[in-house]
């Protein structure tokens, strides 16, 4: 599947599907450059990159500029839409077209990214941390020759976030921690550099907002400062006037309301969103989190079984998410009175091959269904326990699906 934007012959025509499962390749020019860079920086410490790049010639590459700008917010809306392959033709294109700067290489990173959260795949690692260690790498060298803009820093230290965030779905605590501190460190530099690139904001303000929150009652302690509001004033900075981050920071923003229980002004977001990328699993997935949390639970089922229909078509399923959904359906049903209905969503999990690894993600979730207290999940425990007959059905399934 090619992308919209015209590249040259081959270029954009890699298999998407095997990116982790090999190891990236560059196209001939990025390759040829890259190892040129790297040569250049070990022999000259990279006062040989000014003769290649031609950097002299004029003003230095900005993102900002009206063709990869363009380009930039293409691929950003393909990855919105669930478009992964046409998406990632786009940013090969630009490193293609600038292999010396790290914007083509955090794309591509954060477009596997979305990837594998979609798809709750993360069998694409690999690939993730060899583009966003390209962008890192990129800017360093940049930053020894002072070639280094506001820009690049933003790139960079977006990478960081990117990869500070996929540590934390893997709870590998403290790599996500140490690179959450790197990323915000570089974005501010970012800011010191051109006060105007408010599109730092947004890492800043959602990991004040969210560091805050994750703290709970130590933030009373002198020594760390309580800053969900200054987060929030933060990621609102990034969404007035962003270049690139408009669509991703709204509904991050609505995440963030969500948690903070401003939930009305969340849920005006989110269908924002989805009614301007109806086609967005990203975006689905939002707004029924909000409508169940604002107890508009037929409009949440309506969105929860579009999406399972959704997962249900991808060519590669591990059968993760098909199980969230299928789960959260049953806990609607149970919320409605409608135990007959949860109990025919929970036989489709017994039907359904999990992978060990899958399986192990999923113990905690399903071990809920046989607790005898609440074995539909928490939407029981405001209303009892289910029929003695449909307790032990679920009892019955969750020991088929652990073998």
């Amino acid at each position: 599947m090619n992308g919209p934007v015209g590249h040259g012959k081959g270029e954009g025509r890699t298999n998407f599907s095997r990116q982790g499962r090999e190891k990236p390749k560059l196209s001939k020019k990025g390759l040829l450059v890259n190892t040129v860079f790297s040569r250049l920086f070990l022999k000259t410490g990279g006062v040989g990159l000014l003769l290649l790049v031609g950097f002299a010639r004029g003003e230095l590459p900005s993102p900002d500029h009206p063709d990869p700008a363009s380009r930039i917010l293409a691929g950003i809306e393909l990855t919105i839409i669930n478009r992964f392959q046409q998406a990632d033709s786009v940013f090969q294109g630009l490193i293609r077209d600038f292999p010396d700067r790290p914007w083509g290489y955090f794309y591509r990173g954060a477009n596997l990214q979305a990837w594998m959260v979609d798809h709750e795949d993360y069998s694409r690692m690999k690939a993730f941390h060899f583009w966003m260690e390209r962008c890192i790498a990129i800017v360093d060298s940049l930053e020894r020759i002072k070639q280094a803009t506001a820009w690049d820093y933003f790139y960079q230290g977006s990478a960081y976030l990117y990869r500070s965030f996929l540590e934390g779905k893997q709870r590998r605590w403290w790599p996500a921690y140490r690179h959450s501190l790197q990323g915000v460190k570089r974005l501010e530099k970012a800011l010191e550099l051109d006060s105007t690139l408010v599109d730092a904001y947004l890492g800043i303000g959602s990991y004040k907002f969210w560091k805050s929150k994750k703290a709970g009652i130590l933030t009373r302690l002198p020594i760390l400062k309580n800053e969900t509001a200054v987060g929030i004033a933060l990621v609102r900075r990034a969404l007035e006037k962003g270049r690139f981050v408009t669509w991703i920071g709204r509904d991050q923003l609505a995440w963030i309301l969500m948690e903070n229980g401003q939930l009305q002004e969340a849920l005006a977001i989110a269908r924002e969103n989805f009614e301007r990328f109806p086609q967005s699993r990203f975006f689905g997935w939002t707004l029924a989190r909000v409508y169940e949390k604002t107890g508009h639970l037929a409009e949440a089922r309506q969105l929860y079984q579009w999406l399972l229909e959704q997962i249900r078509r991808l060519p590669e399923n591990n059968h993760y998410n098909e199980v969230i959904l299928l789960i959260k359906l049953a806990e609607l049903a149970c919320k409605r009175g409608e135990e007959a209905k949860g109990a025919l969503y929970l036989k489709q999990i017994g039907s359904i091959a999990l992978s060990p690894e899958v399986k192990k993600r999923l113990q905690k979730r399903l071990s809920r269904l046989k607790d005898k207290e609440a074995p539909c999940g928490a939407s029981y425990q405001t209303r009892g326990a289910p029929p003695g007959g449909l307790r032990r059905f679920l009892e019955r399934e969750f020991r088929m699906l652990q073998g």
